[in-house]
């Protein structure tokens, strides 16, 4: 929200989005739902049917791609004709509405005659083209993808520097986290008074938050909150061993 708190760069985006365990995991998603519909395997999106964990992904090579039994849903779609341009051009509309480029166009014909004729089944090449598009830029975008022609600058290698080695250690907490509520004004603060009316009802009491020292780190606030369900953040700060990036 836009306020103080936004200036001072106290707030976080509730969602990464572009993480790359998200990235594989949407990728994954999508192919199962072309091959098994709405189900849990190989990574889908539907729900387990078949018992025990819940959030275990279950791979059984009994089960073939076109056969929906342990599905909720499946995609449906039967084209209306057996040329493979004219394959294409509908999935094309249908997925992309149209945008998807003549070099894609190219590549999926070639793909999709050559798989019919390794296996001279229909349903498995209309099911590959839709996997084949659903990771086309087209697919995850709503505009039109012009190549340059232009090949990319090479990358140079950045020289190893003679500091100590360091590692940024990124973690992923799976689960419920409500970011703007781990690292929080103190009510010492002025900040406080306007988080608290920002956040209602959830906001953090006294009780309810680990204060860190800020002093002489140029933050609108001396000392911070954080969630007292977290202590090892506020280890981390003390000792040295960690640090807050906010907006981040």
């Amino acid at each position: 929200p836009s306020g103080k708190l936004s200036e001072a760069s106290l707030v976080s985006p509730e969602a990464q989005l572009l993480t790359m365990s998200q990235t594989v995991g949407i990728v994954r998603g999508l192919n199962s739902l072309a091959r098994h519909g709405l189900s849990s395997l190989d990574g889908g999106f539907g729900f387990n049917v078949f018992g025990g964990r819940p959030d275990k992904t279950y791979d059984f090579t009994d089960i073939t791609a076109g056969v929906y039994e342990k599905s909720v849903g499946f995609l449906s779609f039967t084209p209306s004709t057996s040329v493979a341009d004219s394959i294409v051009d509908e999935l094309a509309m249908l997925l992309t509405s149209g945008r998807l480029s003549n070099s894609s166009r190219e590549v999926l014909v070639k793909a999709y005659d050559e798989y019919k004729a390794s296996f001279p089944n229909e349903d498995y090449a209309t099911r590959l083209m839709q996997q084949l598009i659903s990771m086309s830029p087209e697919f995850h975008s709503n505009n039109l993808d012009k190549k340059t022609g232009k090949s990319r600058t090479p990358f140079i290698p950045q020289k190893p520097a003679n500091e100590p080695y360091k590692a940024v250690v990124i973690l992923f907490l799976f689960g419920g986290l409500d970011s703007f509520n781990v690292l929080v004004p103190h009510t010492s603060c002025d900040l406080y008074t306007e988080y608290q009316e920002e956040r209602g009802s959830v906001h953090l009491k006294s009780f309810e938050m680990l204060p860190i020292d800020a002093t002489g780190q140029g933050q609108p606030c001396v000392k911070f909150g954080v969630h007292r369900q977290i202590s090892i953040f506020k280890w981390l700060y003390d000792s040295g061993e960690g640090f807050f990036l906010a907006n981040a």
